[in-house]
């Protein structure tokens, strides 16, 4: 994902990639994840809900009085708030942003390249359940993330992220009733 993201100084072009799988298999923990973990390679980090396209209008009016100079916002209308959040970020000056567009997993509702800025500059995460659509609609390249085959994968996973030792020691995990942690 790392590579993929690079910021604008590191690499031309807008960088897009789709973060698909099922329900529940952690596309947007894993995009939490990466955006902690890169924040400082980037001088914003902005998150839309893109369930649908109200939850979506409803993110960027929410984040826009930090981003438009003007703090009222009551003149403006969901079209002029988007032109301006785009406008934002297509300025030369604010190249190195992150934008994450979470759970759009219903692409038939309405379409998502409306909400994404007109310029060569940034990075953008979309998760979604539907991968090969997305991917396809938003030229973007795609990451699919699988369930874990195995509860011995599983424990793998949680002693890897909790730092502990994964040994033969003979007590029994709590989690699974087996002989593994």
């Amino acid at each position: 994902m790392a590579s993929a993201l690079k910021p604008a100084e590191h690499r031309s072009g807008q960088q897009r990639l789709v973060l698909g799988g099922m329900g529940g298999v952690g596309k947007t923990q894993l995009a939490i994840a990466f955006a902690k973990q890169h924040q400082h390679s980037y001088d914003a980090v902005l998150w839309l809900n893109a369930t649908s396209e109200a939850q979506i209008r409803g993110s960027i009016r929410s984040m826009a009085a930090s981003l438009i100079k003007s703090r009222n916002l009551s003149g403006y209308n969901d079209e002029s708030l988007l032109n301006s959040f785009c406008h934002w970020l297509s300025r030369p000056e604010n190249s190195r942003w992150l934008l994450v567009l979470d759970n759009y997993d219903d692409p038939g509702l309405y379409d998502l390249r409306k909400f994404l800025p007109y310029t060569s500059q940034g990075s953008i995460i979309v998760t979604t359940r539907l991968t090969n659509e997305v991917a396809e609609k938003c030229a973007c390249l795609r990451i699919d993330l699988r369930p874990l085959d195995s509860v011995e994968e599983a424990v793998a996973v949680l002693a890897t992220r909790s730092g502990r030792v994964i040994s033969d020691s003979g007590n029994t995990c709590p989690l699974c009733s087996r002989h593994c942690c």
